[in-house]
Protein backbone atom coordinates (compact mmCIF):
# COMPACT_ATOMS: atom_id res chain seq x y z
CA UNK A 1 0.00 0.00 0.00
CA UNK A 2 3.15 2.09 0.81
CA UNK A 3 4.01 4.84 -2.06
CA UNK A 4 6.80 7.11 -0.94
CA UNK A 5 6.41 10.55 -2.39
CA UNK A 6 10.05 11.51 -3.24
CA UNK A 7 11.48 13.92 -5.50
CA UNK A 8 13.39 10.44 -7.41
CA UNK A 9 10.05 9.67 -8.49
CA UNK A 10 9.23 9.96 -12.21
CA UNK A 11 5.91 11.60 -11.22
CA UNK A 12 6.95 13.89 -8.83
CA UNK A 13 9.86 14.46 -10.52
CA UNK A 14 8.45 15.78 -13.53
CA UNK A 15 6.08 17.95 -11.38
CA UNK A 16 9.16 19.25 -9.81
CA UNK A 17 11.06 20.58 -12.87
CA UNK A 18 7.65 21.68 -14.75
CA UNK A 19 7.14 23.81 -11.94
CA UNK A 20 10.81 25.06 -12.34
CA UNK A 21 12.64 23.61 -9.43
CA UNK A 22 15.50 21.11 -9.73
CA UNK A 23 16.68 18.17 -8.17
CA UNK A 24 20.45 17.34 -6.77
CA UNK A 25 21.52 14.32 -4.52
CA UNK A 26 17.64 13.64 -4.67
CA UNK A 27 16.28 16.77 -2.76
CA UNK A 28 13.81 19.17 -4.05
CA UNK A 29 16.55 22.05 -5.05
CA UNK A 30 19.22 20.75 -3.27
CA UNK A 31 17.20 21.13 -0.08
CA UNK A 32 13.60 18.83 0.39
CA UNK A 33 13.88 15.40 0.44
CA UNK A 34 10.50 14.58 0.38
CA UNK A 35 8.00 15.59 -3.02
CA UNK A 36 4.20 16.43 -0.86
CA UNK A 37 4.22 18.02 2.25
CA UNK A 38 1.92 20.24 4.69
CA UNK A 39 4.30 23.17 4.94
CA UNK A 40 6.94 24.03 3.45
CA UNK A 41 5.90 26.82 1.69
CA UNK A 42 8.99 27.94 -0.15
CA UNK A 43 8.39 25.82 -2.39
CA UNK A 44 4.52 26.73 -3.27
CA UNK A 45 4.52 30.04 -4.25
CA UNK A 46 4.01 30.20 -7.97
CA UNK A 47 0.89 32.21 -8.51
CA UNK A 48 0.11 30.73 -12.05
CA UNK A 49 -0.04 27.01 -11.27
CA UNK A 50 -2.05 25.31 -9.03
CA UNK A 51 -1.53 23.97 -5.61
CA UNK A 52 -0.79 20.25 -6.90
CA UNK A 53 1.13 21.63 -9.35
CA UNK A 54 3.72 23.28 -7.21
CA UNK A 55 6.90 21.72 -6.49
CA UNK A 56 5.84 19.95 -3.13
CA UNK A 57 2.49 20.17 -2.84
CA UNK A 58 -0.42 18.97 -0.42
CA UNK A 59 -2.41 17.14 -2.94
CA UNK A 60 -2.92 13.57 -1.38
CA UNK A 61 -2.90 10.81 -3.30
CA UNK A 62 -6.12 8.61 -2.06
CA UNK A 63 -6.30 4.62 -2.50
CA UNK A 64 -9.06 2.21 -1.63
CA UNK A 65 -8.22 -1.26 -0.30
CA UNK A 66 -10.28 -3.88 0.70
CA UNK A 67 -9.41 -5.02 4.55
CA UNK A 68 -8.63 -8.41 4.72
CA UNK A 69 -9.21 -10.28 8.55
CA UNK A 70 -5.13 -10.42 9.11
CA UNK A 71 -5.11 -6.29 8.86
CA UNK A 72 -4.33 -5.01 12.34
CA UNK A 73 -3.21 -1.20 12.00
CA UNK A 74 -2.63 1.73 9.71
CA UNK A 75 0.90 3.02 9.93
CA UNK A 76 1.36 7.23 8.81
CA UNK A 77 4.84 8.55 9.19
CA UNK A 78 6.64 11.29 8.29
CA UNK A 79 10.42 11.25 5.92
CA UNK A 80 11.60 11.60 10.09
CA UNK A 81 10.70 7.89 10.58
CA UNK A 82 10.63 6.56 7.20
CA UNK A 83 14.36 7.64 6.20
CA UNK A 84 15.56 5.85 9.60
CA UNK A 85 13.55 2.97 9.78
CA UNK A 86 12.41 0.69 6.32
CA UNK A 87 8.61 -0.20 5.97
CA UNK A 88 8.97 -3.72 7.59
CA UNK A 89 10.97 -2.55 10.66
CA UNK A 90 8.61 -0.19 11.29
CA UNK A 91 5.37 -2.48 10.89
CA UNK A 92 7.30 -4.96 12.69
CA UNK A 93 7.85 -2.57 15.48
CA UNK A 94 4.41 -1.16 15.99
CA UNK A 95 2.42 -4.90 15.28
CA UNK A 96 5.12 -6.17 18.40
CA UNK A 97 4.06 -3.87 20.90
CA UNK A 98 0.01 -3.41 20.22
CA UNK A 99 0.00 -7.23 19.35
CA UNK A 100 1.70 -6.96 23.54
CA UNK A 101 -0.73 -4.68 24.84
CA UNK A 102 1.13 -1.34 24.80
CA UNK A 103 -1.63 1.71 24.09
CA UNK A 104 -1.54 3.14 20.10
CA UNK A 105 0.19 6.50 21.62
CA UNK A 106 2.19 4.79 23.58
CA UNK A 107 3.73 2.99 20.40
CA UNK A 108 3.41 5.80 18.61
CA UNK A 109 6.00 7.38 21.19
CA UNK A 110 8.40 4.87 21.43
CA UNK A 111 8.88 4.40 17.29
CA UNK A 112 9.92 8.03 17.54
CA UNK A 113 12.40 7.35 20.28
CA UNK A 114 13.68 4.35 18.10
CA UNK A 115 13.97 6.63 15.69
CA UNK A 116 15.80 9.50 16.96
CA UNK A 117 19.36 10.12 17.16
CA UNK A 118 21.41 9.55 20.25
CA UNK A 119 23.08 12.92 19.29
CA UNK A 120 22.94 15.14 16.40
CA UNK A 121 26.62 14.79 15.38
CA UNK A 122 25.88 12.07 12.45
CA UNK A 123 24.61 12.26 9.34
CA UNK A 124 21.25 13.95 10.12
CA UNK A 125 19.12 10.74 10.42
CA UNK A 126 16.79 10.70 13.42
CA UNK A 127 17.74 14.64 13.67
CA UNK A 128 14.46 15.50 11.53
CA UNK A 129 10.98 16.21 13.16
CA UNK A 130 8.99 13.20 13.65
CA UNK A 131 5.15 12.34 12.73
CA UNK A 132 3.34 9.27 13.62
CA UNK A 133 -0.52 7.78 13.25
CA UNK A 134 -1.41 4.40 14.04
CA UNK A 135 -5.09 3.39 13.17
CA UNK A 136 -5.93 0.29 15.32
CA UNK A 137 -8.00 -2.04 13.02
CA UNK A 138 -8.49 -4.71 15.48
CA UNK A 139 -8.78 -5.49 19.32
CA UNK A 140 -5.84 -6.29 20.65
CA UNK A 141 -7.33 -7.20 23.64
CA UNK A 142 -8.73 -10.24 22.33
CA UNK A 143 -6.25 -13.00 21.50
CA UNK A 144 -6.63 -15.14 18.85
CA UNK A 145 -6.29 -18.83 19.77
CA UNK A 146 -3.24 -20.73 17.44
CA UNK A 147 -5.64 -23.17 16.48
CA UNK A 148 -7.67 -20.03 14.70
CA UNK A 149 -7.86 -20.00 10.99
CA UNK A 150 -7.25 -16.10 11.11
CA UNK A 151 -5.28 -14.39 8.11
CA UNK A 152 -1.47 -13.70 9.34
CA UNK A 153 -0.56 -10.22 9.22
CA UNK A 154 -0.12 -8.51 5.99
CA UNK A 155 3.64 -7.59 5.06
CA UNK A 156 4.43 -3.91 4.18
CA UNK A 157 3.86 -3.61 0.87
CA UNK A 158 4.26 -0.96 -2.27
CA UNK A 159 2.08 -0.24 -4.90
CA UNK A 160 -0.13 -3.09 -4.12
CA UNK A 161 -3.70 -1.34 -3.56
CA UNK A 162 -6.12 -0.80 -5.99
CA UNK A 163 -7.60 2.42 -7.08
CA UNK A 164 -10.33 4.23 -5.37
CA UNK A 165 -14.03 3.49 -6.44
CA UNK A 166 -15.61 6.10 -8.03
CA UNK A 167 -16.95 9.04 -5.82
CA UNK A 168 -20.44 8.22 -7.35
CA UNK A 169 -20.48 5.10 -5.80
CA UNK A 170 -20.61 6.43 -2.60
CA UNK A 171 -24.01 8.11 -1.21
CA UNK A 172 -24.42 11.49 -0.88
CA UNK A 173 -23.89 13.17 2.48
CA UNK A 174 -26.91 15.57 3.16
CA UNK A 175 -28.01 17.87 5.88
CA UNK A 176 -26.09 21.12 7.33
CA UNK A 177 -22.80 19.38 6.94
CA UNK A 178 -23.11 18.31 4.09
CA UNK A 179 -24.16 22.10 2.59
CA UNK A 180 -20.75 23.35 3.79
CA UNK A 181 -18.92 20.25 1.72
CA UNK A 182 -20.51 21.24 -1.10
CA UNK A 183 -19.25 25.04 -0.91
CA UNK A 184 -15.83 24.40 -0.97
CA UNK A 185 -14.03 23.55 -4.67
CA UNK A 186 -13.23 20.43 -6.33
CA UNK A 187 -9.96 18.99 -6.55
CA UNK A 188 -8.40 19.25 -10.00
CA UNK A 189 -9.49 16.05 -12.13
CA UNK A 190 -6.77 14.05 -13.81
Amino acid sequence: MTHDHKPTDTEEHDRIIKAGGFITEGRVNGSLNLSRALGDMDYKQRRDISPHEQMVTAFPEVRSLELEAGDEFLLLACDGIWDVMTNQEAVDFVGQRLRSGMAPRKVSEALCDACLAPDTRGCGKGCDNMSVLISVLRNFSRTVPASSTASPPRQAQSGDSTPPPSMSSFPKPSGPAADLLHQGSSPPQP
